[in-house]
């Protein structure tokens, strides 16, 4: 049986006032390939894609919405810096996530719980997760809270993402 800190998980649903309980589809947005390959359970890597996909629609909405005289390129990149490795990091943690991960043991005793990487795929896996339980609304309560707040149209890119900046730098 899979061990979450419940104490934890409810903290996190009573903060951001989500309708859900503890559920497989949460567990598997917990569960890292580390921890999955010792214990013979599926891991957050499918979920994750989804979660991935769920935040990007509603950042992408949200400055669409926000900021009407926008032009596309510019909300590309709003979109981008906000929607990245160092971004999701930081949401994660903020959240609390970071302490309900499950990793193997190998991974653990590596640091695994701060490595950047990994943080970013659990922020997106619960993600999924918050979608499939509740729907997108239950996903927007939790942007509410961490994101939309922070999101500027004089932006300058306040989470640097060397991705798109490589390219850019490519494509010029």
């Amino acid at each position: 049986m899979v061990k979450i800190n419940k104490k934890v998980f409810n903290q996190i649903v009573k903060k951001y006032n989500l309708n859900i309980e503890l559920n497989d589809h949460i567990i598997e947005a917990l569960t890292h390939s580390s921890y999955s390959n010792e214990h013979n359970v599926q891991s957050n890597e499918r979920i994750e894609f989804l979660g991935d996909a769920v935040l990007g629609l509603l950042v992408a909405e949200y400055i669409y919405k926000t900021y009407p005289n926008m032009p596309e390129g510019k909300m590309t990149k709003l979109r981008s810096s906000y929607v990245c490795e160092d971004a999701n990091e930081r949401y994660c943690k903020e959240m609390g996530i970071d302490k309900l991960i499950l990793l193997g043991n190998g991974e653990e005793m590596n640091g695994g719980r701060n490595r950047p990487a990994v943080l970013n795929d659990a922020f997106e896996s619960f993600l999924g997760a918050v979608y499939l339980t509740g729907g997108l609304a239950e996903v927007k309560k939790i942007l509410e809270k961490i994101i939309f707040p922070c999101i500027s149209e004089t932006d300058d890119k306040p989470f640097v993402d060397y991705k798109s900046q490589l390219q850019e730098y490519i494509q010029a």
